[in-house]
């Protein structure tokens, strides 16, 4: 069985010094490996230079984040200079949810739950009973 964990540098699972663990780091795009993954979600191979230097610096290498704030632009209309482009995964999460059809914005935006059914959250318990 392999489980695939991601998480921040900094942090440092308890399971991690585990003899069945092993950490992979993974290091960030450099700029021109950055650009490639946007024009490979917006499906283009140009991209106005002051739109693609935005997207690049916000991410700042972080292939997760570059590819949903390559979403985010590409579901606006057109690709020019102004687009707005959101500073964080929050923000890219929110302007997605916002463009939901149906989605009803007020109070019940901030109640939006990310945490899957059925897995269990106790903290003793750990993810899915590993610890």
């Amino acid at each position: 069985m392999l489980l695939l964990c991601t998480y921040r540098p900094g942090y440092r699972p308890p399971w991690l010094e585990k003899s069945y663990a092993t950490q992979v780091a993974l290091p960030r795009l450099d700029p021109e490996e950055s650009l490639g993954a946007v024009r490979a979600v917006l499906q283009m191979d140009q991209i106005p230079a002051s739109l693609a230097q935005v997207i690049l610096d916000r991410a700042e290498g972080n292939p997760f984040f570059l590819e949903e704030l390559a979403r985010v632009v590409g579901e606006q209309d057109g690709l020019h200079s102004t687009l707005e482009v959101p500073d964080t995964i929050q923000g890219v999460l929110t302007a997605r949810i916002e463009r939901l059809s149906g989605w009803s914005k007020g109070p019940s935006a901030d109640r939006v739950d990310p945490w899957p059914r059925g897995l269990p959250r106790s903290p003793k318990g750990g993810v899915g009973g590993i610890r």
